[in-house]
């Protein structure tokens, strides 16, 4: 097929009207995953401080333990009724408002599956938060806190990759982006060189 310099403006038009939309639907993708992406730097922002916080009480409220522990051994008749108890509950009170208020909100962000091994370490946690023997052994509070900072590492990392990189239906959109305007840049080029042919 000849192609003749009248048909280059017919060309151009569609060619334009081609890139226009693609731009056009790549700034749309691009705003709807960049909300995504801060949707998600905020989740990971609000999951890292829950974390601090609900790891931070459940230390404290270890402390209390011990504290309670120390106490009642200076008595002739230690744990005797219940007054420890409503002593032990009043010193807690907060710390432990804290504590649950955080895990709520924490296993509320957790998806059941891919967050699995964080779930088990949390109510593992949350298991020996009423447990004496537990709680007054600082090494083994320590070493369940470790575990549950380290596997909210690894999640939060991930996100953060996740939020660096792109989200997936940004990243397929650029790659396609790029290889219509690749195609299109040939096809220009194609027809130029056939009409300077002729």
């Amino acid at each position: 097929m000849e192609i003749t310099s009248t048909m280059f403006v017919p060309l151009g038009v569609i060619c334009g009207a081609l890139l226009t939309g693609i731009f056009s639907f790549v700034s749309l993708i691009n705003q709807k995953e960049g909300k995504i992406s801060e949707f998600r730097q905020n989740w990971i922002d609000a999951l890292r401080d829950d974390i601090a916080k609900l790891t931070a009480s459940f230390d404290r409220i270890s402390s209390k333990w011990q504290l309670t522990q120390i106490s009642e051994e200076e008595k002739a008749e230690p744990y005797k009724g219940r007054q420890w108890l409503l002593e032990f509950n009043e010193l807690i009170t907060t710390d432990f408002e804290h504590y649950s208020e955080c895990y709520n909100r924490i296993m509320m962000r957790l998806n059941v599956k891919d967050d699995k091994i964080l779930i088990d370490k949390l109510k593992e946690l949350d298991g020996y938060i009423s447990s004496p023997r537990e709680m007054r052994d600082k090494d083994f509070v320590k070493s369940k806190i470790d575990g549950v900072i380290t596997e909210s590492q690894v999640l939060l990392k991930n996100e953060w990759e996740v939020v660096k990189s792109g989200e997936k239906a940004y990243r397929t959109t650029k790659f396609v982006t790029c290889m219509c305007i690749g195609l299109i840049v040939l096809a220009g080029i194609y027809i130029y060189v056939q009409s300077t042919i002729v």
